[in-house]
Protein backbone atom coordinates (compact mmCIF):
# COMPACT_ATOMS: atom_id res chain seq x y z
CA UNK A 1 0.00 0.00 0.00
CA UNK A 2 0.76 3.80 -0.87
CA UNK A 3 0.10 7.02 0.38
CA UNK A 4 -0.76 9.49 -2.15
CA UNK A 5 1.89 12.38 -2.01
CA UNK A 6 -0.95 15.14 -3.11
CA UNK A 7 -4.15 13.95 -1.25
CA UNK A 8 -2.80 11.30 1.43
CA UNK A 9 -5.11 8.95 0.49
CA UNK A 10 -4.01 4.45 0.26
CA UNK A 11 -3.66 3.18 -2.59
CA UNK A 12 -2.20 0.19 -4.34
CA UNK A 13 0.68 0.37 -6.83
CA UNK A 14 1.95 -2.53 -8.66
CA UNK A 15 5.02 -0.88 -10.29
CA UNK A 16 4.89 -2.46 -13.25
CA UNK A 17 3.16 -2.83 -16.82
CA UNK A 18 0.07 -4.61 -15.03
CA UNK A 19 -0.91 -1.49 -12.58
CA UNK A 20 -3.61 0.30 -13.42
CA UNK A 21 -1.57 3.62 -13.87
CA UNK A 22 -0.17 2.34 -17.27
CA UNK A 23 -3.65 2.96 -18.65
CA UNK A 24 -3.51 6.75 -18.63
CA UNK A 25 -1.72 8.30 -21.57
CA UNK A 26 1.83 9.68 -20.71
CA UNK A 27 2.91 12.97 -22.26
CA UNK A 28 5.76 13.71 -20.08
CA UNK A 29 8.80 11.35 -20.15
CA UNK A 30 10.76 12.63 -17.29
CA UNK A 31 7.64 12.07 -15.01
CA UNK A 32 7.95 7.88 -14.37
CA UNK A 33 4.38 6.45 -13.75
CA UNK A 34 5.88 3.51 -11.33
CA UNK A 35 7.64 5.63 -8.99
CA UNK A 36 5.06 8.83 -8.99
CA UNK A 37 3.42 8.68 -5.69
CA UNK A 38 0.07 9.54 -6.44
CA UNK A 39 -3.39 7.69 -6.39
CA UNK A 40 -5.78 7.43 -9.30
CA UNK A 41 -7.84 10.45 -9.20
CA UNK A 42 -4.23 12.81 -8.84
CA UNK A 43 -3.00 11.19 -11.21
CA UNK A 44 -5.60 11.48 -13.78
CA UNK A 45 -6.28 14.71 -12.78
CA UNK A 46 -2.70 15.64 -13.37
CA UNK A 47 -2.45 13.76 -16.87
CA UNK A 48 -5.63 15.68 -17.89
CA UNK A 49 -3.48 19.21 -16.71
CA UNK A 50 -0.65 17.47 -19.19
CA UNK A 51 -3.20 16.83 -22.03
CA UNK A 52 -5.12 20.14 -22.00
CA UNK A 53 -1.88 21.93 -21.83
CA UNK A 54 -0.61 20.06 -24.71
CA UNK A 55 -3.55 20.09 -26.51
CA UNK A 56 -3.50 24.08 -26.03
CA UNK A 57 0.12 24.05 -27.67
CA UNK A 58 -1.11 21.81 -30.62
CA UNK A 59 -3.87 24.40 -31.36
CA UNK A 60 -1.17 27.29 -31.73
CA UNK A 61 1.06 25.42 -33.84
CA UNK A 62 3.41 24.95 -31.50
CA UNK A 63 4.07 21.79 -31.37
CA UNK A 64 3.07 17.78 -33.73
CA UNK A 65 0.35 16.10 -32.31
CA UNK A 66 0.96 14.87 -28.88
CA UNK A 67 -1.31 11.66 -29.54
CA UNK A 68 1.02 10.23 -31.95
CA UNK A 69 1.68 7.54 -30.07
CA UNK A 70 -1.54 6.44 -29.70
CA UNK A 71 -2.87 6.71 -33.14
CA UNK A 72 -5.92 4.92 -33.66
CA UNK A 73 -6.58 4.10 -29.82
CA UNK A 74 -10.12 5.23 -30.01
CA UNK A 75 -11.67 2.23 -29.57
CA UNK A 76 -14.57 2.15 -26.76
CA UNK A 77 -12.98 0.03 -24.46
CA UNK A 78 -9.86 1.88 -24.51
CA UNK A 79 -10.99 4.76 -24.05
CA UNK A 80 -10.98 6.71 -20.56
CA UNK A 81 -14.05 9.36 -19.19
CA UNK A 82 -12.39 12.93 -17.94
CA UNK A 83 -9.47 12.06 -20.73
CA UNK A 84 -11.48 10.68 -24.28
CA UNK A 85 -14.57 12.10 -23.32
CA UNK A 86 -17.54 13.43 -21.36
CA UNK A 87 -20.69 13.01 -20.38
CA UNK A 88 -23.27 15.77 -20.69
CA UNK A 89 -26.57 16.12 -18.81
CA UNK A 90 -26.32 12.19 -18.32
CA UNK A 91 -26.68 11.36 -21.52
CA UNK A 92 -24.47 13.15 -23.87
CA UNK A 93 -21.22 11.21 -24.65
CA UNK A 94 -18.78 13.96 -25.82
CA UNK A 95 -15.55 13.52 -27.17
CA UNK A 96 -12.29 15.40 -25.97
CA UNK A 97 -9.81 17.03 -28.39
CA UNK A 98 -7.38 14.66 -27.33
CA UNK A 99 -10.13 11.56 -28.58
CA UNK A 100 -9.69 13.80 -31.71
CA UNK A 101 -6.27 14.11 -31.95
CA UNK A 102 -5.76 10.09 -31.57
CA UNK A 103 -8.00 9.70 -34.29
CA UNK A 104 -5.29 11.63 -36.59
CA UNK A 105 -7.51 13.76 -38.36
CA UNK A 106 -10.72 16.18 -38.57
CA UNK A 107 -13.89 13.74 -39.16
CA UNK A 108 -15.88 16.49 -40.84
CA UNK A 109 -18.87 16.30 -38.60
CA UNK A 110 -18.25 19.42 -36.74
CA UNK A 111 -17.66 17.96 -33.48
CA UNK A 112 -17.19 20.80 -30.75
CA UNK A 113 -13.69 20.08 -29.73
CA UNK A 114 -12.17 19.70 -33.14
CA UNK A 115 -8.44 20.23 -32.29
CA UNK A 116 -7.87 19.86 -36.72
CA UNK A 117 -9.73 23.89 -36.87
CA UNK A 118 -12.80 21.61 -39.05
CA UNK A 119 -10.69 21.34 -41.73
CA UNK A 120 -12.28 18.61 -42.99
CA UNK A 121 -15.98 20.14 -42.50
CA UNK A 122 -18.50 20.49 -45.68
CA UNK A 123 -18.69 24.28 -46.42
Amino acid sequence: MKRCTQCAADFSCQANRQCWCTSLPVLDDCFPRESCGLCPECLKSLTIEQISQAVAEFEAGETDNPAAPYLGQTQTQSLIEGIDYTIEGGVALVFTAWYHLKRGECCGSGCRHCPYDHINVPT
